[in-house]
């Protein structure tokens, strides 16, 4: 659901854009890429983070040790919300999905029993009782009356492939439709596709005239452009536009102010809060403790060994039987990984354990707390000898919202 929150947030953004410097331009190619993008790029948003890869590199540079598998901390309360939420989502989207299937079958129906006359990339329906119109290759018409200007009309908008994009957005609004403005996003599309179908029969005389005169004379398809899509204003307004270098300004500013606002977000999702560090000046009993932090006993702690330090029994278990998810930080919904650094010293305990990297202190405490209460683990060896050996263990704290 917090995914869905910030896909729409994103989104508004985009379209914010858009009608701040877009809507009413005589850009319209432009304009039918920005709507599309805005219906898609918002999908990916909350999934790009430019820390990824700086992350991992300061993780690799500070805990160059044996990591060992993740261990997820949840709570019981997410499970059941998910329960409820997943089935009602479900049910919206398969009602959106018999809406859309009906919506075809009945424009197979109109083709299928109507009049079809082949034309140079186009099939004319006519006596179709709707249009005129077009959805594919097909063109609409209510009687057998053929008027050419509304055939040039049409045949634009299969030639520019317009029902392909009508038919994407009715597909992301059927997987992501508390996404509200996706509805707003296919509209605005729309009324695009007919100022690209206008443009291409502009020059025709007495065109504005039968826009005008078709205004209250007809019958629509679901899914299919209709010739006549008000708010008819529009459309003579943006007949009389032309073209200039203005339009390559607001293009310009369009895409730089877009690609602040990825920056932005981005940006604002990289960040982390301040790292929260326990520091622990306990000096490992079987000798002293080098300049990086590292500890000496009968040689040096090793970071790999011939024979790794295990476990002795099901750590995944233990972990997930004795980490509890803190009830502050629940409340407060904080959440995140806390990667916890200890040595496996010669007879198998558990030696020195720190966090070196956290998102807050309420789940140091906690990790750390159940790494310090681990039963002995059989320790390393290295030529048949035991050594002490370095590892790194994450232990990922996630609510489910």
């Amino acid at each position: 659901m917090l995914y869905l929150i910030q896909v729409t947030g994103y989104t508004a953004l985009m379209c914010l854009v858009y009608i701040l410097f877009l809507r009413n331009r005589p850009m319209h190619t432009f304009n039918r890429v920005y709507l599309l993008a805005s219906a898609v790029l918002p999908l990916a948003i909350p999934f790009l983070k430019f820390s990824e890869v700086v992350g991992e590199q300061i993780r690799s540079a500070t805990a160059l040790t044996v990591r060992l598998p993740e261990v997820v901390v949840g709570t019981t309360q997410q499970s059941v919300s998910y329960d409820v939420v997943s089935p009602v989502y479900l049910c919206v989207s398969l009602v959106l999905l018999g809406a859309f299937i009906y919506k075809l079958i009945s424009l197979k129906r109109v083709i299928g029993r109507s009049e079809k006359i082949k034309g140079n990339g186009y099939t004319l329906v006519t006596n179709s009782g709707y249009g005129p119109g077009s959805w594919f290759s097909y063109i609409f018409l209510p009687d057998s009356e053929q008027n050419t200007t509304i055939i040039e009309h049409e045949t634009a908008h299969i030639r520019l492939h317009h029902t392909r994009d009508v038919i994407f957005l009715t597909v992301l609004q059927i997987f992501f439709w508390p996404n509200f403005l996706l509805i707003w996003l296919k509209k605005e599309l729309m009324q695009v596709h007919e100022f690209q179908a206008d443009e291409a029969v502009a020059g025709n005389d007495g065109y504005s005239d039968l826009l005008v005169s078709s205004a209250f004379n007809r019958c629509t398809l679901p899914m299919s452009h209709s010739f006549m899509i008000h708010p008819i204003r529009r459309r003579l307004m943006m007949l009389k536009k032309k073209s200039g270098v203005t339009k390559y300004v607001f293009g310009v500013v369009s895409a730089l102010a877009t690609v602040a606002l990825f920056v932005g977000v981005v940006g604002v999702q990289s960040c982390k809060s301040k790292k929260w560090e326990m520091k622990d000046d306990t000096v490992y009993s079987g000798g002293a403790q080098t300049k990086d932090g590292l500890y000496i006993t009968h040689g040096e702690v090793l970071k790999l060994a011939e024979k790794m330090p295990q476990f002795d029994g099901d750590m995944m278990a233990y972990m997930v039987n004795n980490v509890k998810y803190p009830e502050e930080a629940r409340e407060k919904k904080v959440q995140g990984t806390v990667y916890v650094q200890f040595v496996v010293d010669p007879t198998g305990a558990i030696v020195n354990p720190k966090v070196v990297e956290s998102e807050s202190g309420l789940l140091s405490v906690e990790a750390l707390r159940a790494v310090n209460n681990m039963p002995k683990w059989i320790p390393g060896e290295n030529g048949g000898q035991k050594v002490a050996v370095m590892m790194t263990l994450p232990v990922s704290f996630k609510l489910d919202f």
